[in-house]
């Protein structure tokens, strides 16, 4: 019996030991998977929980300036598109400016060019203030002319007005109204 006595309770020993020993595992295995002949010392895990901190926040300012950087790049592809946009708009512009002018300088070539054959045709005897020989010919004549009569003076002052007032526009390098703001300066 003592036998059997001793048999049971190394039976139980053996149980609580193995019960003792699993239960040491699981703590150990809860414990980073360290058992305790593995724990480092804390000197070492500081340094190692520096060190890992230290990367992480290297790789965040890594990621910081790699954003910005894209940030910068993006704004100045805007600018360069909104730059190159505006230089198209202000070629365009001025080609239209250009294509404005020529027809501008085209339109005033023909309109000298019909004042003067409007000239021609009425034959009133006044110059084309544009042609120096005619104005010194209608000066010479007016002034050799004496004939006083009103009626003769007041005709050759109308003329003297047309012509003189062709002559502003012309050295003002207009051309000459086709109207007038003197009612008795219109041609009759």
């Amino acid at each position: 019996m003592r036998r059997a006595k001793l048999e049971s309770y190394g039976t139980a020993k053996i149980k609580i030991l193995l019960t003792f020993v699993f239960f040491s595992l699981i703590a150990n295995v809860k414990s980073n998977g360290k058992t305790k002949d593995e724990k480092p010392k804390k000197g070492r895990d500081r340094k190692q929980k520096d060190k890992g901190e230290a990367q992480l926040q290297a790789e965040q300012e890594e990621a910081e300036r790699l954003e910005k950087e894209r940030l910068e790049r993006e704004h100045l592809k805007k600018l360069e598109e909104k730059y190159q946009g505006a230089r198209e708009s202000e070629l365009a512009e001025l080609n239209s400016l250009e294509q404005k002018f020529l027809s501008a300088q085209q339109w005033k070539m023909d309109y000298r060019e019909q004042a003067k054959w409007e000239h021609y045709l009425s034959c009133d005897g006044s110059p084309d203030p544009t042609v120096p020989q005619e104005m010194n010919t209608f000066m010479s004549l007016w002034r050799e002319d004496q004939d006083e009569s009103v009626q003769l003076v007041m005709e050759k002052g109308e003329v003297v007005l047309k012509v003189s007032v062709k002559m502003v526009y012309f050295s003002l390098n207009l051309t000459a109204p086709t109207y007038s703001i003197f009612p008795f300066l219109v041609a009759k």
